[in-house]
C-alpha cells in the first residue's frame, strides 16, 4: 500500500532527503542512537581481540601438537580478529541505520537495511511518554524516551538529549489536545 505522502520528497537542511514526510510537516529533531545502542556487540568484539592477543603473549603455554604453535596462534587470532571486525560491522550497521525523527505531526522511527521497517506514532494516539536514564546514562547525557500508546511503543533509544526530545513532544501533544 503507498501512503499519500510518500510521493512529496522534503530536504533537511542537512541535505539529506525525507521521503516519508508530508508536505506540510516539520522536522523537529532527527537523531540516531549512541553507539549505546550496540554495546554488546563492541563488548564481545573486545573480549575477542583482547583473547586475540593473549594467544600471542601466551602461545609457549599451549600444548605440543603435530600443527606447529604459531600456526595455531595464527589461525586462531586470526579467526578472532576477523570475528571482532565482523561485530564492529553489524554494530555501526545497526546504529546507522536507525532513526528517529520527531515532526511536528508525529514521531517516525525507521530501522533495518534490508528489510526496512517504519513505525509511525502521530501524537494524537500517544497516553504516555517516558524518559528512561540509568545512572550512567545520566552522566554521559544520553538516554530512552517511550511513547506508549496503550496497544504500541516507539523506543528513542539511546540518543543524546532526552530530555530535550522529551519536552518536545510533550509540548506538541499538549497543542494537539
Amino acid at each position: 500500500m503507498r501512503w499519500p505522502w510518500s510521493r512529496n520528497v522534503l530536504t533537511q537542511p542537512s541535505g539529506s532527503t525525507l521521503s516519508f514526510m508530508i508536505a506540510s510537516e516539520t522536522t523537529l529533531h532527527a537523531v540516531r542512537p549512541t553507539r549505546l545502542i550496540a554495546f554488546k556487540h563492541y563488548a564481545v568484539a573486545i573480549v575477542f581481540l583482547v583473547i586475540a592477543f593473549l594467544l600471542w603473549f601466551f602461545q609457549v603455554s599451549l600444548p605440543n601438537l603435530p600443527i606447529p604453535r604459531s600456526l595455531i596462534v595464527l589461525a586462531g587470532s586470526g579467526f578472532l580478529v576477523f570475528l571482532a571486525l565482523l561485530l564492529l560491522i553489524i554494530a555501526e550497521l545497526k546504529r546507522i541505520s536507525t532513526k528517529y525523527v520527531v515532526t511536528d505531526f508525529r514521531v517516525i522511527r525507521h530501522d533495518g537495511i534490508l528489510r526496512r521497517r517504519e513505525n509511525v506514532m502521530p501524537y494524537t494516539k500517544v497516553e504516555r511518554v517516558e524518559l528512561l536514564q540509568s545512572l550512567l546514562d545520566r552522566v554521559l547525557g544520553i538516554g530512552t524516551v517511550v511513547l506508549d500508546t496503550g496497544e504500541d511503543q516507539i523506543l528513542i533509544a539511546h540518543v543524546r538529549s532526552p530530555r530535550t526530545i522529551q519536552q518536545t513532544i510533550m509540548t506538541r501533544i499538549h497543542r494537539v489536545r
